[in-house]
């Protein structure tokens, strides 16, 4: 699930626009689902692998914290002095200013996924003690409350303002965010068991991959953007896929011999491959986009040119003396 949530996230960012290009509405299913099964999929990765037992506070903090404040500061320095010195895409001098700013704000938008998960590590010694104390309908009601939070803004299609329950004081506005996306990956992995298909698996699942299509139907006749990270068909999206991949038995390329292998060393190195992608992303999509290859050619090939970049140079830090400290 890592690897392919790592490779999803290149999928994400690979796009590269201009004027005339074909296969434009495979951009905008490219970023619904590369987000939906990138950095989306990563939270509830998280919460299905640290939440499943009681953590100690110390302990815990100790041995995650010294395994993502150092690359989240190593790489925020990086993609800070990359954009002033090397893409010009700031001002020279915009580090003076970004630098003291990395421990309140991501500094580069890349970086906003490790704050993200920085907080999902500061909450689980006492969301790991809850869920060790909870039941499943215990749970699965909290869930549900994060649920309306996040059908809040199809509710206003309807002309219904209900924004203040997400503002601060809004009873729903501690509910809303990624904390509860790591909890419903715990719930998943936990209660969420498919050991034979039935037909209306297949109907729900056709229903949920269609989302693209109702995101496009909806911004056509509303005017509205619904493809939101913490929205219902973003997370319902994730949720499919999660529960499909631990669910469903993986194919012999995969799951032996040497596919199993590389699996397993991208879901090792993903954490890294997706500090290092952007180095390469950036630059080898503004040179592939003078060749004006169609959306089907242009995004599977900058993902495999990127992937394996980020990779070996991953690799290459990881056979470091403290490379655990630079790649996570």
């Amino acid at each position: 699930m890592r690897a392919f949530a790592c490779i999803m996230v290149m999928f994400c960012h690979a796009p590269q626009h201009y004027t005339g290009q074909a296969g434009k509405v495979l951009v905008g299913i490219d970023n619904y689902f590369g987000m939906a099964w990138g950095p989306i999929l990563f939270f509830m990765i998280s919460g299905a692998c640290i939440l499943w037992k009681e953590r100690e506070v110390v302990p815990f903090l100790k041995k995650r914290f010294s395994r993502i404040l150092v690359p989240t500061i190593v790489w925020s320095l990086i993609y800070i002095f990359i954009e002033s010195f090397w893409w010009h895409t700031s001002s020279e001098d915009a580090w003076l200013y970004k630098i003291p700013r990395i421990l309140i704000a991501p500094q580069y938008s890349l970086m906003w996924f490790m704050y993200a998960l920085i907080a999902i590590y500061l909450a689980t010694p006492i969301l790991s003690r809850w869920l060790a104390n909870s039941s499943r309908s215990e749970v699965r009601l909290y869930l549900l409350l994060w649920g309306v939070t996040l059908l809040l803004p199809f509710i206003e299609l309807f002309g219904v303002d209900v924004s203040f329950l997400q503002k601060s004081g809004g009873f729903l506005y501690y509910f809303s965010g990624f904390l509860w996306t790591a909890v419903a990956g715990h719930y998943c992995r936990r209660y969420v068991k498919i050991e034979q298909l039935r037909w209306w698996h297949i109907v729900l699942s056709i229903v949920v991959l269609l989302s693209p299509a109702y995101v496009f139907l909806i911004k056509r006749y509303t005017g509205q953007l619904m493809d939101m990270s913490l929205g219902v068909l973003a997370m319902s999206t994730t949720a499919l896929g999660f529960i499909f991949i631990y669910n469903a038995p993986l194919p012999k390329f995969l799951s032996e011999g040497a596919g199993r292998k590389l699996v397993l060393k991208i879901s090792e190195l993903s954490f890294g491959i997706y500090l290092v992608h952007m180095v390469f992303m950036y630059p080898f999509r503004l040179w592939i986009a003078n060749f004006n290859l169609h959306y089907a050619i242009q995004l599977p090939l900058t993902v495999l040119v990127v992937g394996v970049c980020a990779f070996l140079v991953s690799w290459a830090i990881s056979k470091l003396p403290f490379g655990k400290y630079i790649i996570g």
